[in-house]
């Protein structure tokens, strides 16, 4: 099993919005806030990421499929770095 896919996987890295291709392809927007690695987006620095696709699970899909990266979430990275930057 990847780590993009193991148990651990959307609980440490960068805090991004991003939508299910599996979910948007049946027809249902799921749009949740996902955290991910930047070797998974190919990015070095988090304030880079515009876009960018990675996979991980989908709990209401129940497969593991692809995610588009809509927003990078600042204010919760912010937080993480304990404060503003």
């Amino acid at each position: 099993m990847t780590e993009a896919l193991g148990p651990k996987a959307g609980e440490v890295g960068i805090p991004v919005d991003a939508i299910c291709i599996g979910c948007s392809s049946s027809g249902r927007d799921r749009k949740t806030t996902k955290r991910v690695t930047l070797d998974e987006l190919d990015a070095e620095d988090p304030d880079e990421i515009k876009t960018g696709t990675f996979r991980h699970v989908c709990h209401e899909c129940q497969t593991a499929t692809f995610w588009n990266v809509v927003d990078v979430r600042h204010d919760l990275l912010d937080d993480d770095r304990g404060g503003s930057v």
